[in-house]
């Protein structure tokens, strides 16, 4: 539910993309992924704008759109 359940689209596709090994590996690697990309934008949101915080979501959208459009690129060419 959100913007943050966006994550739970882009981890997957990032560690099929970064690992190479079975269910078992890309799962944990998701998992892994998703945490780090959570942190990762939520103390962007913090830090970017110092006095102000943007929320999580935002970023994780703004971090989110770009990379499904590359997706869809790739996808595309490669039909």
């Amino acid at each position: 539910v959100g913007s943050l359940g966006f994550v739970g689209l882009m981890a997957p596709h990032m560690a099929r993309f970064l690992l190479r090994g079975g269910q078992v590996a890309l799962l944990c690697g998701s998992a892994l992924i998703g945490a780090l990309l959570v942190l990762v934008t939520d103390t962007i949101g913090r830090l970017a704008f110092a006095p102000l915080q943007i929320p999580a979501g935002i970023v994780i959208a703004l971090v989110g759109c770009p990379f499904f459009i590359v997706l869809l690129w790739r996808r595309r060419d490669a039909l």
